[in-house]
């Protein structure tokens, strides 16, 4: 590979910003009962999905 290759390649990748979301679901037993941990959507906006442990939210 030259020198020249490398760079055209690196000029192809794209940087985006790491973003962490969390999300409060109403009716998460749904995936419970699905048996879903993770959740993989290649080519959205959140295109890894996880569960955590169960917390009492105050309510």
């Amino acid at each position: 590979m030259k020198q020249g290759d490398n760079f055209r390649h690196q000029k192809q990748l794209v940087k985006a910003p790491l973003v962490y979301s969390n999300v409060l679901l109403d009716y998460w037993q749904a995936m419970k009962n699905l048996g879903v941990g993770v959740a993989k959507c290649p080519g959205r906006k959140h295109f890894l999905v996880a569960m955590d442990y169960p917390v009492s939210s105050g309510y």
